[in-house]
């Protein structure tokens, strides 16, 4: 029988101390059974290095953790798995959940981040995959939440800034299915801050599609 093992890097690399570290992740899971009759290794896709000089105040500071957060991405990718580790690079949308896209490790550099973040109101540290539905009271239809009832625990606001609204992407949905949505950041009497939106809009609702509420994402 034949084993394939493969070690990759998020970055060209040359060190031979880590590329064996990332070998023996993998050769740990295999069963030698009475012996192996032949090792071969195969660099199937290599890049270009470029020696770079470094001063001695680059030493410790940013070039190096850049390199560290590299062999890191490697190290967790070898025991986690091709696909588990990811970096995100922005994307052209302006509704959150599609405004980021995850990436391999080893991508160039995501480029734009800067912009995009200073263009973007404050978004929370957590960001859920899917919003969840929240029953919301608020003093008047179309104003900031009062009170709200999510993951079955009520909470009473005591601030909130907003509203933000994001419209949909008439391109991406040609069906008309997608609804406007008011984005709020509430604080609690617990002092705990969420990401609420009302998903459609008072002026606009109809019998059959009244507007909702979801909580999108909680700050720390």
């Amino acid at each position: 029988t034949a084993a394939r093992v493969e070690a990759r890097a998020a970055r060209p690399t040359r060190d031979p101390a880590h590329l064996m570290r990332l070998f023996a992740e993998r050769l740990e899971r295999l069963d030698p059974g009475f012996g192996v009759d032949l090792l071969l290794l195969d660099a199937v896709a290599v890049e270009r290095t470029e020696a770079a000089a470094r001063s001695l105040a680059d030493l410790g500071g940013a070039a190096a953790d850049d390199h560290d957060l590299a062999r890191l991405a490697d190290r967790l990718a070898a025991r986690l798995g091709d696909g588990a580790v990811a970096r995100l690079r922005p994307r052209a949308s302006w509704i959150p959940e599609r405004a980021e896209a995850a990436a391999a490790p080893g991508a160039a550099a995501a480029t734009g981040w800067t912009a995009h973040v200073a263009d973007t109101p404050q978004r929370p540290a957590l960001l859920f995959a899917r919003p969840e539905a929240a029953q919301v009271l608020a003093a008047v239809p179309d104003g900031p939440p009062a009170r709200f009832v999510w993951r079955r625990v009520p909470r009473r606001v005591v601030r909130a800034r907003g509203p933000e609204r994001v419209a949909p992407e008439w391109w991406t949905d040609l069906e008309g299915r997608e609804r406007a949505r008011d984005y709020y950041a509430v604080e609690d009497d617990q002092g705990r801050r969420y990401w609420l939106f009302r998903d459609g809009l008072f002026e606009d609702a109809d019998r059959d599609r009244p507007p909702t509420w979801f909580v999108h994402g909680v700050f720390p």
